[in-house]
């Protein structure tokens, strides 16, 4: 009797230690995936770059880029983003004008002269913005791309000699790159100072890529390991999301 109850005790002590011991290699794992790289594996051959687990990549600006257009393509782009015709956009660019004119009447009215003359110009501003990276499969091989979106608004400026002001900025616009992902915008705004010499832009979105079932344990996992999550399912797909803020912009006509 007395051995038996002797080997319960021990049996339960072992159990004990083997449960310590396990839940001190899932401590030590987990810190070290959290302090070190770890390499990802998009399929079963083929490891991808390294990437930092729990450290997303931040956005790095890439370029920024200014296109003339023409009146008529600003009035067209006016039109879209106000919901309305491009005769109604045209009204609206007339009270833009109005009200930028009766607010500088050195260039207009009584006050202007000839050699005060100036013109309105108008045009797009656009930079590309790196959102990190991204795994996706491809010929039943699992890959690894960039994240590029870009980031647009249209713009007025009044011109003048050396004197040049923002008359209009619109909220930006994102686009995406080419790429085996897709982009959803669900916020943008822009801030025109007082003095509109520059603006401050902000905006957001979400990146979405479908993942097979099949795949899932190895893209899945790496697109885990860089700030993507389940968003849902639709048969043997899973479509995994992130979110991506871009970096506020601030833009000057005097940089």
């Amino acid at each position: 009797m007395k051995i038996e109850l002797r080997k319960e005790i021990i049996m339960k002590k072992i159990k004990i230690i083997s449960l310590v011991v396990v839940f001190m290699l899932l401590l030590v794992t987990l810190m070290y995936l959290i302090s070190n790289k770890a390499t990802v594996y998009t399929n079963d051959n083929v490891s991808s770059k390294e990437a930092t687990i729990n450290s997303f990549s931040k956005p790095q600006v890439v370029k920024v880029t200014y296109k003339t257009i023409s009146r008529k393509e600003f009035l067209q782009y006016l039109a879209k983003s106000e919901g309305t015709n491009v005769a109604t956009a045209i009204k609206i660019d007339a009270r833009l004008t109005k009200s930028f004119e009766g607010k500088h009447p050195e260039f207009f009215g009584k006050m202007a002269t000839q050699k005060s003359a100036g013109y309105y110009e108008y045009g797009y501003i656009t930079r590309t913005v790196d959102m990190g990276p991204i795994y996706y499969e491809e010929s039943g091989k699992g890959k690894e791309d960039e994240i590029r979106i870009e980031e647009s608004v249209a713009e007025q400026i009044y011109v003048n000699g050396s004197f040049r002001n923002f008359v209009y900025v619109s909220d930006p616009f994102t686009t995406r790159q080419e790429g085996n992902y897709s982009w959803h915008q669900t916020y943008s705004h822009t801030f025109l100072d007082d003095h509109p010499i520059q603006f401050t832009a902000m905006a957001r979105g979400y990146v979405e890529v479908a993942v097979n079932s099949g795949f899932q344990s190895t893209l899945g996992v790496a697109l885990e390991g860089i700030g993507f999550s389940i968003s849902y399912s639709t048969g043997t797909t899973y479509y995994y999301r992130k979110t991506c803020t871009f970096p506020t912009w601030t833009y000057s006509l005097y940089p």
